[in-house]
């Protein structure tokens, strides 16, 4: 059958998805690695879209299920239908079959929606993190634990490319999720270490938001950012200027006179 898959007329792009499907439907199943390496090879020849990898995903490798992470992401439009499928990969990528290890840990699928290829999406790839967050069991308890987006950030932080989607995901974290503050402004911190302000600009404007949602937990880092840098953030947003202005007039003397700038 695979050969009559692989070479379906244009045209009949859902009928070839249907039987993907019928040939996947059973989750609990490795798809053979037959029919997977040739699925791939007809969406890499004929430049077909995530549609028809999303049931497969459990029968790639780790390498494999990373590089088409992007296509699979690909294919959402904020509709359910395609988040349902979206959902539906990410169960199968983190779900251990009959004598074999999940493809992808929790930890990893995470990572790997921060990848430059996934970020490169746009809207998509925020709207990926907010399918993984919001898995949920029948039970209502989420599939993916919050220490797992504990982990993630942590490593995160310490990529060499930073984007601001890894920011809207600590957003995320701890607004929907409850996680504690100390991680998401400890992820400031390290953030303000590696000059975020010499980043590009969207990265800059996601932290200067961070910063402000953080507050009044963030104020203890005002001392750590450079008075260039600090001026262009209260620049930038309003509400944050107010609240640095409050915390520096409470310092002493000494240590209010470099704000001389700010308070006046």
């Amino acid at each position: 059958i695979i050969p009559v898959l692989t070479q379906f007329p244009v045209g009949a792009e859902t009928l070839a998805q249907r039987m993907i499907f019928l040939l996947c439907s059973d989750a609990t199943r490795v798809p053979a690695r037959e029919l997977v390496q040739g699925v791939l090879g007809m969406c890499d020849e004929r430049n077909l879209d995530g549609n028809f990898m999303v049931f497969l995903v459990n029968g790639m490798d780790r390498e494999e299920a990373l590089k088409r992470l992007p296509s699979i992401v690909g294919i959402l439009d904020g509709s359910d239908g395609p988040r349902m499928l979206v959902r539906e990969s990410f169960a199968r990528l983190t779900t251990s079959s009959l004598n074999r290890p999940s493809v992808l840990s929790p930890t990893q699928l995470l990572m790997g929606l921060h990848d430059e290829a996934v970020v490169a999406t746009g809207q998509k790839a925020v709207e990926a993190v907010g399918v993984y967050e919001a898995m949920a069991k029948p039970d209502g308890t989420r599939v993916f634990s919050t220490p797992v987006f504990d982990t993630a950030l942590k490593l995160l932080a310490e990529q060499e490319h930073v984007s601001p989607l890894m920011l809207q995901t600590a957003d995320a974290y701890y607004r929907r999720r409850g996680g504690p503050a100390g991680t998401v402004i400890k992820l400031l911190q390290k953030l303000i270490e590696r000059k975020v302000w010499e980043m590009d600009d969207g990265m800059v404007e996601v932290f200067v938001q961070s910063f402000r949602t953080m507050l009044p937990g963030t104020l203890a880092l005002v001392k750590t950012v450079p008075h260039d840098a600090l001026r262009r953030m209260v620049e930038m947003d309003a509400q944050l200027a107010t609240a640095v202005r409050g915390y520096v007039s409470k310092m002493p003397d000494s240590a209010r006179k470099p704000y001389r700038w700010l308070l006046h």
